[in-house]
């Protein structure tokens, strides 16, 4: 790629993804122009170091740099480009998934404050994020986290993020989720906690939830269906398939009903008949079961919950 050029440098799309390339210097080509590139995708390479490569494009608002070779992201902030900008000041999509990221420095996001999309998921090394990590990051709508070997997430971590929208933290290694982790979402529509290592779910997590929509905690070791009591949101779907459920609390049903609620699924746990012992004197309840494959619809004088309970487990509701 030494003798890259290009008949008309004023470029704003450029995918120069699955090939060898270990930078992308030879960008520096372009002259002045390479400013006007705005869409850059050099996925599935082996570039090593993010620092080199960012000043170059002053206008770049999307950036894939996924499945290479980066294990360290350090301060983007110290920069120095020499126009007297601070780097990357339009980037809105940043795309770092599957590299071998096992350090974030604190402030490695702190020159990206028009950020709206963040993936750093697949890294299978990532263990801890520090407080203030996503400090800049106001404005950012999708953060992907999952893949990775997180056992913890902070009270204060996801706190300056105000604007998510969707939050991924499947396939980690979290025991326990603070009560106060979400406390900053209440734009938040889709959390996925699928294939960690939750027992329980505190109620007060989904306090300040009031968009949620699509929540999915399945593959974890929770003993009990959360509460979602607390959860004002518009609430569609809640997935709990392959915990270790071994009864449906009254309380924690009727908390999922609520006009659009569509779907329960709770297959893949312990559940027996006794489960629905308190349905039988309830008089606005009716709970019926059907086969292939099971399902027990749970109704009320309003609307319908459907609640998936699985193979094996469970031959009738009550």
């Amino acid at each position: 790629m030494n003798n890259f050029s290009l008949s008309n440098p004023r470029v704003e799309v450029l995918d120069l993804s699955s090939n060898y390339l270990k930078n992308v210097n030879f960008l520096n080509s372009f002259g002045a122009n390479r400013m006007s590139l705005r869409v850059l995708n050099v996925s599935n390479n082996a570039i090593s170091n993010i620092i080199d490569e960012f000043c170059s494009w002053r206008e770049l608002s999307f950036f894939r740099i996924a499945n290479n070779r980066i294990s360290e992201l350090k301060d983007l902030s110290k920069v120095t480009c020499g126009y007297g900008y601070e780097p990357q000041s339009y980037l809105r999509h940043l795309d770092l998934s599957g590299n071998p990221l096992h350090t974030i420095s604190p402030s490695a996001f702190s020159s990206l404050s028009e950020l709206e999309t963040l993936d750093l998921g697949d890294t299978g090394r990532l263990a801890a994020l520090a407080d203030g990590t996503f400090s800049a990051l106001g404005r950012l709508r999708h953060l992907r986290l999952a893949g990775n070997r997180l056992a913890r997430v902070s009270s204060g971590l996801l706190a300056p993020l105000r604007a998510l929208e969707s939050l991924q933290l499947q396939r980690n290694a979290l025991a326990h989720l603070p009560a106060d982790a979400l406390r900053a979402q209440t734009r938040l529509r889709v959390l996925n906690l699928d294939s960690n290592l939750l027992e329980a779910l505190p109620p007060h997590l989904f306090a300040r939830l009031h968009s949620l929509q699509h929540l999915s905690a399945r593959d974890n070791r929770l003993a009990a269906l959360p509460s979602l009591r607390l959860c004002a949101g518009p609430l569609r779907t809640a997935l709990f398939t392959g915990n270790a459920i071994a009864a449906a609390d009254e309380a924690a049903v009727r908390a999922l009903w609520r006009p659009g609620f569509e779907l329960g699924d709770l297959r893949g746990n312990p559940l027996t008949s006794q489960a629905w012992q308190w349905a039988r004197n309830a008089s606005d309840v009716t709970v019926t079961i059907e086969e292939s494959p099971p399902l027990c619809s749970v109704s009320s004088s309003l609307w319908t919950i459907r609640l998936k309970v699985g193979y094996g487990f469970i031959r009738t509701c009550v």
